[in-house]
């Protein structure tokens, strides 16, 4: 096996696709569109035309070693052979649909052509922000404080403006954002570029730390010692009332154990119960695949809910096992089944959300994310409403 340049720690998640895009644009000064105009060269020839110095960009070294000799080793192999972390194998098996075979092609002889997904520029800048962010984090977990620095600036305010929307106010958002940015440090050897960019990564501990912060605050507020190894609240989620902690839970095992397409339950649970925005979901989720999305999706969930962790499995367990069935054998409803003729013979957990976007631009692949969230919510209100009788405000 080829050996990972020192100091690499995260490189099997970055690709030599994603690289010579990065190495083009940060060490050579071409911009995405100037890439884009090279997407049908072999990646072997626009190695050949990464300059050993910079021109004129100012640029150092580098950005442009250890990379280098990692590509000059991989481009001779097979995109297979090269990636090595099985969720991102899966992703490219799911994406051989468009571009086939591409695992078994050689690196060097495959185009930045063959793995887009989206806009060529689109996609380009994705890759080049992704390697950035991997060499940044690269550097800070070897304790380069300016490195950890940079990713800090690179999405504080997002942080910020994603806590102001959901605190009490200004102060608890600041506050809740300190904690926050410790967590990240803590956490940071976690992050997966194969799964979401760091803004991502950082909002996620963000959702977390509001959720703790408050629950301390209710603790104090009732006396209960934050410490005590018994569960808490665990027969009722944060926010829902005790009498309306029964709907949660018929919410949560009537969702999951349900009909639905999974690949509209995901998209429900990151929406509405991990509070990922529609565009985010579209953009950082779509090449994963499936049985990769439900596993994250419970864990995440399981980080910052109340209930009891063997309860809160349970309700996730008939979203799981439909990872091992074919699209025909779950989905029951003749006009999604004809919508996805392509899709009917396919073990669900194999395919991704890509594979059932009808579009590549991404504000309509956001829009899809969002047509199905309000399709699983417009039937689980049908359903809680029937159970509840009548209009109940427990509904919303």
């Amino acid at each position: 096996m080829t050996e990972e340049p020192q100091g690499l720690t995260l490189f099997a998640r970055v690709l030599p696709h994603q690289i010579i895009t990065f190495v083009l644009a940060r060490f050579a000064g071409r911009s995405a569109a100037e890439i884009a105009a090279l997407s049908d060269l072999p990646l072997q020839t626009l190695r050949q035309r990464i300059p050993q110095t910079p021109p004129q960009t100012g640029a150092p070294a580098t950005l442009r070693d250890p990379w280098i000799p990692w590509l000059d080793q991989t481009l001779p192999r097979t995109v297979g052979d090269v990636i090595r972390d099985e969720r991102v194998r899966l992703k490219y098996n799911a994406l051989s649909e468009r571009h086939a075979d591409v695992l078994e092609r050689v690196v060097g002889e495959t185009t930045l052509r063959d793995y887009y997904r989206n806009a060529p520029e689109t996609d380009i800048q994705r890759w080049i922000d992704r390697v950035e962010q991997v060499s940044l984090v690269d550097r800070a977990l070897a304790g380069e404080e300016r490195a950890f620095n940079a990713l800090y600036a690179s999405c504080e305010r997002q942080v910020l403006g994603f806590l102001r929307a959901r605190a009490n106010n200004d102060e608890d958002a600041a506050e809740i954002a300190a904690e926050t940015w410790i967590k990240v440090w803590e956490k940071l050897s976690d992050y997966d570029p194969a799964l979401a960019s760091f803004a991502t990564f950082a909002k996620n501990h963000a959702c977390y730390q509001w959720k703790a912060f408050y629950r301390q605050a209710k603790d104090d507020s009732s006396g209960n010692d934050p410490g005590d190894d018994k569960p808490r609240g665990d027969d009722k989620d944060l926010g829902i009332p005790p009498e309306q902690a029964d709907v949660y839970e018929y919410l949560l095992r009537v969702t999951f154990g349900s009909n639905l397409p999974p690949h509209q339950l995901i998209a429900f649970g990151f929406v509405r119960l991990l509070e990922w925005k529609p565009g985010e979901v579209a953009a950082e989720l779509s090449d994963v695949v499936l049985r990769e999305l439900a596993k994250r999706l419970e864990r995440d969930y399981l980080a910052i809910s109340t209930l009891s962790e063997d309860r809160l499995r349970s309700h996730f367990s008939p979203l799981q096992a439909k990872m091992a069935r074919t699209f025909g054998t779950v989905v029951q409803d003749t006009n999604t089944l004809k919508t996805y003729p392509h899709l009917v013979a396919r073990v669900i957990g194999d395919t991704t959300l890509g594979n059932y976007f009808k579009s590549d631009d991404e504000i309509k692949q956001a829009d899809y994310i969002v047509k199905w969230r309000f399709s699983v919510e417009r039937w689980l209100k049908k359903r809680i409403q029937s159970w509840l009788g009548g209009n109940n405000p427990a509904v919303d």
